[in-house]
């Protein structure tokens, strides 16, 4: 349709024209065509026909351009304004310039233009009725629809109290266990299962459209097994926030009066959504990402533009969203038993051709192995035919120096969906594959000397351990079996110990401790009285399984036992602890999946002795058998007997069980950090609990050990092989060697040949590594004496011992919040990615939990694959029929379990996206 003459917009604007409450644009599809690849829009607005009818303003220009149009034009000269102008001078300017003005305007109408169109908006009122329209009422002319709006409660119920819900909540019959989420997601490895299986989304409310309205009593949500239905309730409490369950909503009764929420109600069809469609060439868009879509409503009896209304349409998120992917891939792991290939089989299945690819992950977890040590690895990036949109692909993925076949492992693989515009999606899939029942015997405990005996205590079982006893062998009579611990329960009563009373009962024999049931204790303590002062134990749990097996726990502890003098007063002070970055190098860690950054932790020891006069200080050398050393010096030895006080350091991991020997500290700061000690770094997220036990040091021997570092004659002790990694050791035994043969005689120079010769092949890394000294696991180093990897000084104990907790917090995960927007699945697409100063945190993240808060009520949305570097995005298949607001939060659980705190992320109105509308009666 063309106009002859020029359409001047009047200056009053009419309220017919206005945006959609829900999308204003959509691509349908993008095709090749003969000018390219060609690209079908569908654009969205809503117009009054009432408004429209009585203003005689039926029709729309529409015009999609490339930039924004210039309206407007100077139509006074542009001379100084300054200058005084006359009268006849401005209006011959006016007359003047409006020719030029008019076709300025015709110009950049053209400018940046891809395509016009007309509306008719007269083609949306029934003919029958259009010609009596204006002696018909509203409802008479448009009719009623029922559709589903946003509402506050406020007024809803000033029109008519408490009414039912468009989307109600589907009641379910809930069956939680008392367990923490921690250990119901142990709970679901141990039978078999991702941990995210249990976190999985499910339908939380009636649809909101009148159209499919129907009757639901409860969803069908159980994994099969009480056990597991339990566990799984559970975790979603926790994750959702509702620990207790509550009645499911289906009223306005108990939502504030400012909540909005979806209701369906019945109105006049007066305000219609009109929808046209395009297709334009994307060469006409360029580069830019954006265009806009101008639509002018005209008078064509008056020739005016009553109203106009610009949209700009986001072209780059509408490509994005357009290849969102409608499904994802689905994968079915298996591996063959049999084969000694030890190659991993599966079966991948995508539906959508908007997937081009497929990631799979993979993660490994052993029997006696701790979860947070094991993280995911990509093992496969697999590309999908172009050309077939369903496709089932048989993958047989051969891993080299992989054991796949070995029992006591769980294989988890994640498959994670990458759209055609090469964005990966969190969403996954994902198959476990194991050969035979996966038991894990994971138990902890921890030692003590008292006066009495060695204190024993449980501090971690796994969930499927039924009963324990502890286990001991003699190191120092260098026993080879372990014998069972045998002790009264009445004597496990220490009242000067309240850490560790525990235990209770009647004065029987006991040994055995049942776990797990309700009633059990839940870290039981043994006291072993059989016990020598002087010797070193190593103490070890027997576990009992519910799988009818037992197993010894794979941790075990060293205990060098002396009876405590209660003499030496350790205290600690100015305890610092942070999480920092490292880049590998000669840095140990504790665990494999904190390669990104380790913790440090340092504290002051201070410490004081009982008794203040000479008799004092003799009993304290008296029982350490050192009195014989100072004699008649004593005096002068109380005064300087700080300077032979050490401290053997320990650290044990109360989540992992071991224990690192960290050396001989002295009095003030002592830092742990990997390089100042021999035991490995710390890592984030842990519990450590570190041990002081105060040593005396001989004066003499700390001289001659001295002394040893610039004479050759002094002998290192060789406690270990890895003694032998340090040259300037083996260096000082050959010299040793050399220099405790007399060489006199007159053949003295052969024989000094000869015996460097000999001492070159007898003192050599090879020979004495399988000669006779010990390996390192055989003789514990207890701690180093007068340097790392040190025994040359001589330490007594004094067996007293300070044990305190040091928590080390997680390198805080600053989640940066990304856009939330429609994909063309016709739900959300939530993003969010990891602040870069956060050192990599995603080394010990398992998945994010994706929780939807609507109507006041938190959801689970669906869960996304941490395991890889961000931008992550998540694809919500769940809620894109709901209607209203949904705020997304991000919730990151750990390798081991560990639920970190949630972050919200963003947030979103949904309208009703029907364009379609049920006609009321």
């Amino acid at each position: 349709m063309a106009t002859s003459s020029m359409i001047v917009r009047q200056k009053r604007n009419l309220r017919v024209l206005s945006v959609s409450e829900s999308d204003n644009s959509k691509i349908l599809n993008i095709f090749n065509g003969p000018n390219g690849r060609m690209i079908e829009y569908e654009f969205y607005f809503n117009a009054d026909l009432r408004v429209a009818l009585d203003s005689k303003s039926m029709m729309i220009k529409a015009s999609v351009r490339k930039t924004e149009k210039n309206k407007r034009v100077n139509f006074l000269s542009q001379g100084s304004s300054k200058k005084k102008k006359k009268t006849e001078d401005i209006i011959g300017t006016l007359y003047g310039r409006s020719t030029d003005n008019k076709n300025e305007l015709k110009r950049r109408d053209k400018d940046g233009l891809i395509r016009r169109f007309f509306i008719d908006l007269s083609r949306e009122i029934n003919n029958g009725k259009i010609r009596n329209a204006y002696r018909l009422d509203d409802r008479a002319l448009f009719g009623t629809v029922a559709k589903t709006k946003m509402m506050t409660v406020g007024e809803i119920k000033r029109y008519g109290g408490d009414i039912i819900l468009a989307q109600r909540e589907i009641p379910r019959v809930i069956d939680k266990n008392s367990k923490t989420f921690k250990e119901n997601y142990e709970i679901a490895v141990l039978n078999r299962l991702d941990p995210a299986q249990l976190t999985f989304p499910i339908a939380d409310e009636t649809p909101a459209d009148p159209m499919k309205r129907g009757t639901f009593v409860k969803s069908n949500m159980t994994m099969g097994q009480a056990i597991l239905d339990g566990a799984m309730y559970q975790m979603r409490a926790y994750a959702t926030g509702h620990p207790e369950p509550s009645g499911a909503r289906s009223t306005t009764d108990g939502f504030l009066k400012t909540d909005r929420i979806a209701v369906n109600v019945t109105e006049i069809d007066r305000v219609r959504l009109i929808k046209k469609k395009i297709a334009f060439s994307a060469k006409e868009i360029g580069m830019s990402g954006r265009f806009y879509i101008s639509l002018d409503l005209i008078d064509l009896k008056k020739k005016v533009i009553r109203q106009n209304l610009t949209i700009l349409i986001n072209h780059s998120q509408n490509v994005e969203d357009y290849y969102v992917p409608r499904s994802i891939v689905k994968l079915k792991a298996s591996s063959s038993f049999a084969s000694p290939a030890r190659y991993l089989k599966g079966t991948l299945e995508k539906e959508d051709k908007n997937i081009s690819r497929v990631k799979i992950f993979r993660r490994t977890l052993y029997e006696p192995g701790s979860m947070y040590g094991s993280k995911h690895m990509q093992i496969l990036d697999h590309k999908f035919s172009d050309r077939i949109v369903k496709h089932q692909k048989e993958l047989t993925l051969h891993l080299k120096k992989t054991d796949i076949e070995s029992t006591g492992q769980l294989k988890i693989s994640r498959a994670l969906t990458v759209g055609r515009t090469g964005a990966v999606y969190g969403n996954f899939s994902s198959s476990v594959v194991a050969h035979g029942p996966f038991i894990s015997y994971r138990s902890n405990f921890y030692t003590r000397s008292t006066d009495r005996g060695v204190r024993i205590k449980s501090t971690y079982v796994c969930p499927g351990v039924v009963g324990f006893h502890f286990m001991k062998r003699d190191l120092t009579t260098k026993e080879k079996k372990f014998k069972k611990v045998i002790f009264k329960s009445g004597e496990n009563i220490d009242i000067n110990e309240p850490e560790f009373d525990t235990i209770t009962g009647s004065e029987t024999e006991r040994y055995v401790f049942m776990c797990g049931g309700k009633g059990n204790i839940k870290n039981p303590s043994a006291l072993d009285r059989d016990v020598k002062d002087g010797h070193v134990y190593e103490y070890r749990m027997k576990l009992y399984l519910k799988q009818g097996v037992s197993k010894f726990s794979p941790n075990t502890r060293i205990h060098h036992h002396v009876v405590p003098m209660k003499t030496v007063t350790v205290s600690v002070s100015n305890i610092a602890k942070e999480v920092v970055s490292h880049s590998g190098g000669t840095v140990r860690i504790e665990t494999s999946a904190s390669t990104g950054s380790i913790a440090k932790i340092s504290f002051d020891i201070e410490y004081s002795i009982a008794g203040n006069d000479t008799s004092d200080l003799l009993e304290i050398l008296s029982q350490a058998g050192l009195s014989d050393m100072y004699d008649s010096e004593i005096e002068e030895v109380k005064d300087s007997l700080r300077s032979i006080i050490a401290f053997d350091v320990q650290r044990y991991n109360t989540f992992t069980g071991e224990t690192a020997y960290l050396g001989t500290a002295s009095e003030g700061t002592f830092i742990d950090d990997g390089t100042s000690t021999p035991g490995p770094a710390p890592s984030p997220g842990q519990k450590y609990k570190y041990r002081l036990i105060p040593i005396l040091i001989s004066p003499s021997e700390t001289i001659q050990a001295i002394s040893s570092l610039t004479n050759p004659t002094q002998t290192p002790s060789l406690i270990s092989p890895s003694v032998l990694s340090d040259p300037s050791s083996l260096t000082r035994i050959r010299s040793t060697a050399e220099a405790v043969e007399n060489i006199s005689d007159d053949e003295s120079l052969a024989r000094s040949e000869k015996i460097t010769t000999t001492v070159s092949k007898n003192f050599s890394v090879s020979s004495l590594k399988v000669g006779t000294v010990q390996p390192s696991n055989a003789v514990p180093s207890i701690g180093s004496s007068m340097s790392i990897g040190s025994s040359i000084i001589g330490r007594y104990s004094t067996g007293d011992s300070y044990d305190f907790d040091v928590s080390t917090e997680h390198k805080e995960i600053k989640i940066v919040s990304g856009q939330v927007t429609y994909g063309g699945h016709g739900g959300a697409i939530v993003r969010w990615n990891i602040a870069s100063d956060s050192n990599n945190p995603v080394d010990d993240l398992d998945y994010f939990i994706v929780i939807a808060k609507k109507q006041g009520k938190k959801y689970i949305a669906g869960n996304c694959h941490a395991g890889m570097s961000g931008p992550y995005r998540f694809i919500d298949f769940t809620n894109k029929e709901f209607v209203g607001t949904i705020e997304y939060y991000i919730l990151p659980i750990r390798l081991d379990g560990t639920l970190l705190s949630e972050e919200k992320v963003g947030t979103i109105i949904q309208r009703s996206k029907k364009k379609k509308f049920r006609r009321s009666l």
